[in-house]
């Protein structure tokens, strides 16, 4: 999984496995990015638009947002 900064122009790797659910992705972006970022301002997939919409209700959950 690759996460671009694109302001600092800062990449973040992190190895996952080819099938990786939603609420995994929610997770290691809960566990690596949001501590240092908090919310992205925008996400870019190449999964279409609809997995942005789902990974906020995920990444929602995994910070027990409401």
């Amino acid at each position: 999984m690759v996460i671009v900064d694109q302001f600092t122009k800062m990449i973040w790797l992190r190895a996952t496995t080819t099938s990786v659910s939603l609420e995994k992705i929610a997770k290691i972006y809960k566990d690596n990015i949001w501590k240092i970022y908090k919310v992205s301002k925008k996400i870019l997939s190449n999964k279409g638009p609809q997995f942005a919409l789902w990974f906020i209700e995920d990444l929602s959950k995994a910070l027990e947002m409401r």
